[in-house]
């Protein structure tokens, strides 16, 4: 996706004008337009930033493969898990959970 990045002042009439761009005519482009209160050096951080962010990432046939891999060695731990016995004591998962579980005091809410 080809990106261009400009700055412009908002004419007098509210009408915002941007000459010279490096698309096609007739070329569907998405705009964003921020009010600008920050620096050049700012503003070129920022700009980065959200560059780096939209970037596409290469996904490699390994990164595919651990995907597709992922919910068999969940499948293969939670079996290792209760084949273990670990949890055979508990009758009841909810009072066990309860006893064990310690609340503790959230910011904003002390009721």
């Amino acid at each position: 996706m080809p990106v261009f990045k400009t700055t412009a002042r908002i004419q007098a009439s509210g009408e915002l004008a941007i000459r010279d761009l490096p698309f096609a005519p007739g070329t569907l482009v998405e705009v964003l337009v921020m009010g600008s209160v920050r620096s050049a050096a700012e503003r070129e951080q920022e700009w980065a930033r959200m560059m780096q962010a939209v970037q596409a990432q290469t996904i490699s046939a390994e990164d595919i493969a651990t995907e597709i891999d992922r919910p068999a060695a969940m499948r293969q731990a939670l079996t290792a898990v209760a084949h273990a016995g670990t949890f055979a004591t508990v009758d009841d998962v909810s009072a066990w959970q309860r006893e064990l579980r310690v609340d503790r005091a959230q910011p904003g809410r002390e009721d």
